[in-house]
């Protein structure tokens, strides 16, 4: 054995070593039961064989509107605190349930906005998680750092951690059904806040359908169904970045837009002069409330500062 070996201290158990030199391991998630695990209702598929041997089933085919009983939750949505994004959603917040995709051209600032966005969030009392599929823990705080954000967030990343079977590559924020456990025992710590989940982005995620994490063109859209049911099962709020094509339209199956509550798109303004350079934000979908507002957003390197508003129906 090389001195360089003996030297080694050994190794410690759950402990993060993602930025040192040990080298990568395979990824291999393993389901184990625990006593924190989340107690969410698993769906299975529709068979339709059940109709005829369970009888009870018709009974819950129809309801009438009067006897619906509307959730409290409907009438809390949760503000973000800046005026801007407030706006755009119909000057409601993000409703619990609510699942939000935010598209954008390339460095456009949706990574800016939606930190901003959580600091502010946080600072009026929703508990927000930021996993991170593209950047590291540091250079999150280094983001948040450079906007000055004056409420701190919980940043989920993927990390490499010292276990009992060696060095693990621990998914904590790309692998859904993890990163689901993630936030549910987040949201254990302070159950009574309201939860929002920011997730960048949404084309690094692991639905899980495969161990060896291979990824098809489904598995974006299975991967956001499955947060989805998460946080209508939980009422938690979810922000889910996604990538745009070329012709600027939102990347994926057409499925994904017909999943989805509500659609926010950034964009850079490029054809008028005195504008040029511009960040124009809208919805182009909100299922709980009206869009097609439009907000003008200037880039500074403390974040994105309102220019102008447009209300619908005044272009």
């Amino acid at each position: 054995m090389s001195d360089a070996n003996k030297n080694k201290s050994a190794p410690t158990l759950n402990e993060d070593i993602t930025n040192t030199d040990s080298p990568a391991v395979e990824m291999k998630v393993e389901a184990e039961d625990t006593v924190d695990k989340p107690k969410i209702v698993e769906v299975i598929e529709f068979d339709e064989k059940m109709l005829r041997t369970e009888e009870d089933i018709w009974t819950h085919a129809f309801d009438e509107s009067n006897d619906i009983e509307i959730p409290k939750y409907l009438d809390n949505p949760m503000k973000t605190g800046l005026g801007y994004m407030d706006y755009i959603l119909g000057e409601a917040g993000f409703f619990p349930t609510q699942c939000t995709i935010m598209t954008g051209d390339p460095g456009c600032g949706k990574t800016t906005l939606a930190l901003e966005m959580a600091s502010s969030m946080r600072g009026l009392g929703t508990t927000v998680a930021f996993a991170s599929c593209e950047m590291r823990k540091e250079m999150v705080a280094k983001f948040q750092k450079r906007l000055k954000a004056r409420h701190p967030v919980k940043v989920i990343t993927d990390k490499i951690i010292r276990t009992s079977r060696g060095s693990t590559r621990i998914p904590f924020a790309s692998h859904v059904p993890t990163l689901i456990e993630t936030c549910e025992r987040i949201r254990a710590q302070q159950p009574d806040r309201p939860f929002l989940l920011i997730v960048d982005s949404l084309q690094e995620l692991d639905d899980g359908y495969f161990k060896s994490g291979r990824k098809t063109s489904k598995t974006a859209y299975r991967a956001l169904d499955q947060l989805n049911q998460w946080c209508k099962q939980t009422e938690c709020g979810l922000v889910v970045i996604g990538q745009v094509t070329k012709s600027g339209q939102m990347a994926g199956s057409n499925g994904l837009k017909h999943l989805i509550d509500a659609h926010l798109h950034l964009s850079v303004e490029t054809k008028d002069e005195e504008m040029r350079g511009a960040r124009i934000l809208q919805a182009t979908k909100n299922r709980f409330a009206g869009c097609g507002q439009l907000v003008f957003l200037q880039m500074k390197a403390s974040g994105l500062h309102e220019i102008a508003r447009i209300k619908e129906g005044s272009l």
